[in-house]
Parts: structure tokens; sequence; C-alpha cells
């Protein structure tokens, strides 16, 4: 659970860059 909610951290961190976003959701699966 604490491993989601970083990760949801980081990504509206990094919500402008559409690469990182990208490079989060292949790190989902």
């Amino acid at each position: 659970m604490e491993v989601r909610m970083k990760f949801v951290r980081l990504v509206k961190r990094m919500r402008s860059d559409k690469s990182l976003k990208a490079y989060a959701w292949y790190g989902w699966i």
C-alpha cells in the first residue's frame, strides 16, 4: 500500500512530463 501511495505521489509530482508518466505506467505493469 505504501508503495502505491509513493507511486501516485511521484506521478503527481512529475505530471508535467508525459515521458515520465509513460515510464511510470511501464513500471506499474
